[in-house]
This record gives C-alpha cells, structure tokens and sequence, in this order.
C-alpha cells in the first residue's frame, strides 16, 4: 500500500509493506484520493508559496484481521516545506502545524491503529541535537502543540 507523491513520483511519498502473504491487507485511506489536504486548510497565501510537490504522498492507511480483530496501520511522511523560488512565508514548521491539524481528527474512528514513519520533528524540540552544537544557528523552536493534539486525539504513544 502506498501514497505516491502525484505531483512528483521522484520525490517524497510513503508505503506500508508486508512481507507476509497469508496477510490480506485493504487499503482504507490515502491522502491522494481526496480533494481536500493538510494545505487546503492554510490561507491562500501560504497554499501558493508552497511547492506543488510538496503536498501529495503524505500519508496512507491499511487493514486487517487478526484473531477477529481489524488493526489500522498508518504510514505517515510529515512535510518538509521550502516555499517556490522567488516567494516567502513558508517554512517546515509552518507546514507541519497545518499537517498535524488536519490530521487531529481524521483517524478517530480507527480502533486499534498503529502509526509509523518520519514525522520530520522530536516530540520535544528541546531534545534536537542541533541545538547541542554550541554556535550551531537553528530556526525558532517549532510550536509542537498541533502535533500533541494529532497524537493525544488518536490516542497514539510515541515511544
């Protein structure tokens, strides 16, 4: 199972594989067959300073049964912006906190689930070995309140 970036195949996307074939998995979402994304949410602005490959390959989620359960797994690529050459106001931080919004209350309904993938920050900002580095410049600490909620909604534990 796989979320393609539609935009750009040679850049970003995620998947979910088995190895195992008795496993019948079932796609239940993928971020490329909706209409609405994480941007569509931002203001017309910052949805036009972002690059159009930036936007697609973000996330999918598949099933299946196990001893009469349905377990959800979630594969998730969270962005990593830079805004169209010639044109500021986006960043990766920025990009992030609209990501982690719109995913606060997607994924309710799945019991059982279980996310995976590169979420492209720390749970806590503090811990980023860049600022470990004495003289090492590093962006504005990143507001990590969306990202909580996403989790906390989804009653999902990062370890």
């Amino acid at each position: 199972m796989e979320s393609v970036n539609i935009a750009n195949p040679n850049k970003g996307g995620t998947a979910i594989i088995c190895l195992d074939p008795s496993i019948n998995f079932k796609l239940s979402d993928v971020d490329t067959l909706h209409n609405v994304t994480w941007a569509t949410q931002m203001s017309q602005i910052k949805r036009d300073a972002i690059e159009g490959d930036s936007i697609y390959g973000k996330w999918v989620v598949a099933s299946f049964e196990w001893n009469e359960l349905e377990i959800n797994i979630a594969s998730i690529y969270a962005p990593t912006c830079v805004s169209k050459p010639g044109v500021t106001g986006i960043s990766s931080h920025i990009a992030r906190e609209a990501f982690w919004n719109f995913l606060a209350h997607k994924w309710t309904h799945h019991k059982n689930l279980i996310v995976g993938g590169d979420t492209n920050n720390l749970p806590d900002p503090l811990f980023d070995r860049r600022i470990l580095i004495p003289g090492t410049a590093h962006p504005p600490y990143e507001d990590m309140a969306p990202y909580h909620h996403f989790l906390n909604n989804n009653r999902i534990i990062m370890i």
